[in-house]
């Protein structure tokens, strides 16, 4: 891995081969923001594939975005190409339609001959994978202030081409404000829920609400690919059990977090008790995806949640499953 100044990552993006390079690049709350304007300052075209951006790409029509999961990024581009298709589905058209000639990650820093992908992993290891075997570009924006957590979001430094240095915070989402509607629509659902329920609860405000008001149930277990800072006010509340006997021993790790900065590390909501660098400053985590059987991306402590109970089945919609 050589690191490289800002220009000099300009210059290298612009080398890329290809008149119009696909760069799969890191998404959600992990969105290399420094490097992606390399990207824009350096090219003219290319296609940036991304899950749920938050850069902004309507200024730059050059640059043709695809998704399976259109963020706020990418939803008002000129150029934007949505794929209706499963994330667990991505990785095949590395392999077919949509070959990847770049992969643009947002890591940790360094530790004991690796990165960590963090808070976003999903697409990522695969895409790596392929455009390693395609003999492409592996770039890495390194960044102290993103977590280290373990499993599959650990790779190797020799795996990496480039990278740029930067000391910069990591995204937050806004937060939505409710109305009355919105309150009545949250405590109706949460009357499903009793001592022992299971939740599928999606990210969002109605699914966030629900869950407050699911505070007085006790021995709530949570299976679900998406959750949302609800899941820790359950937690607070001594409403959830952060692991479960009886579920299964393949247990899905938690690939995607994102939420805002109130003191409680990623391992709280991922129930992980060694997944932040000690100097790091992690946001907590409001929503965890968890993509697909096409590769393992459970860590050594994997996130448990039950697969008996009764099954709650929470408002918000679910694009990806």
């Amino acid at each position: 891995m050589k690191n490289l100044t800002y220009d000099e990552t300009v210059r290298r993006i612009a080398a890329l081969p290809a008149p119009e390079p696909r760069i799969v690049v890191s998404g959600n709350s992990a969105t290399p923001m420094t490097a992606l304007h390399a990207v824009t300052e350096s090219r003219e075209s290319c296609r940036v594939l991304q899950i749920n951006g938050r850069f902004d790409f309507s200024g730059h029509p050059g640059v043709l975005c695809e998704t399976p999961f259109v963020g706020p990024g990418m939803r008002h581009s000129p150029r934007l190409d949505y794929l209706p298709m499963r994330l667990s589905l991505v990785p095949r058209l590395f392999d077919t339609v949509r070959p990847p000639d770049a992969v643009l990650v947002h890591t940790s820093v360094p530790r004991d001959g690796k990165v960590s992908l963090g808070i976003e992993v999903n697409i990522l290891p695969a895409a790596i994978e392929r455009v390693r075997a395609r003999g492409g570009l592996v770039m890495a924006q390194l960044n102290p202030q993103m977590p280290y957590t373990y499993g599959a979001s650990e790779v190797p430094i020799d795996s990496i081409d480039v990278a740029l240095e930067v000391d910069e915070p990591l995204l937050s989402p806004t937060t939505e404000s409710a109305d009355d509607v919105a309150q009545v629509i949250g405590e109706r659902v949460a009357r499903f829920a009793e001592d022992g329920s299971t939740l599928q609860l999606g990210i969002g405000l109605i699914p966030a609400l629900a869950a407050g008001h699911m505070a007085s149930c006790r021995g709530i277990r949570v299976w679900s690919e998406m959750i949302s800072d609800g899941v820790m006010e359950l937690e607070n509340a001594g409403a959830s059990i952060r692991t479960c006997p009886s579920a299964p021993p393949s247990s899905r790790g938690l690939p995607s977090c994102t939420g805002g900065r109130t003191g409680t590390s990623a391992s709280r909501c991922c129930g992980r008790r060694r997944s932040t660098t000690p100097h790091a400053s992690p946001p907590t985590p409001a929503c965890c995806r968890s993509t697909a059987p096409f590769r393992s991306i459970s860590s050594p402590r994997r996130t448990r949640a039950s697969s008996g109970g009764r099954s709650t089945r929470g408002s918000g919609a679910n694009p990806t499953s």
